[in-house]
């Protein structure tokens, strides 16, 4: 009994020292978005991106003047096209948080007001989507045509600079589903 009267105290002391912080909860307060992107599926096709100045899936646009544009196209490509042998479509889904209605947004750097511009390319394997790839668009259907699936998925990516000069940082995911 003695055991369960001290244990009860402790319990009250713990709480009546814990209210007082409890209630200065509120004087501030974040939230926020977490995205989680995964698929599942039987197996496992591995693809690489293949882009003229493209190191480890990283496009590089270099330089570029203030309120002007550069084009890069870029090929999302299977590492083994058999392993989509009679299957016809590939299904994209991209996801980034810097996702705006306008485009892929900056990230990182100075250069705030640029945007990238990211639209899939219907040539080889095609696509009826070939409208710009935003928050409220990030879905891309390719059918695979027999004989060009080994040339890929294509995409154009524009960065188009804006008036803030500075370094421009971006990133997006995207999912594959064949069928």
């Amino acid at each position: 009994m003695k055991k369960i009267f001290i244990a009860s105290a402790i319990v009250i002391a713990m709480t009546m020292t814990t209210t007082p912080a409890m209630a200065t909860l509120g004087d501030a307060a974040s939230n926020g978005q977490v995205q989680f992107l995964g698929t599942v599926a039987a197996k496992t096709c591995d693809v690489v991106v293949d882009s003229e100045g493209a190191v480890n899936n990283l496009i590089q646009f270099g330089r570029v003047n203030k309120n002007e544009s550069v084009d890069k196209y870029f090929t999302v490509k299977l590492k083994d096209p058999t392993c989509v042998d009679n299957m016809t479509k590939a299904h994209f889904l991209w996801a980034s948080p810097a996702f705006t209605t306008a485009g892929l947004g900056n990230q990182s750097g100075q250069a705030t007001d640029a945007i990238v511009e990211l639209k899939a390319v219907s040539d080889g394997n095609t696509t009826t989507n070939t409208a710009l790839i935003t928050s409220a668009n990030n879905a891309v259907t390719f059918e695979l045509i027999q004989g060009k699936v080994a040339e890929g998925f294509k995409y154009n990516a524009k960065f188009v600079a804006g008036n803030a000069p500075g370094n421009f940082e971006t990133a997006a995911a995207y999912s594959i589903v064949y069928e």
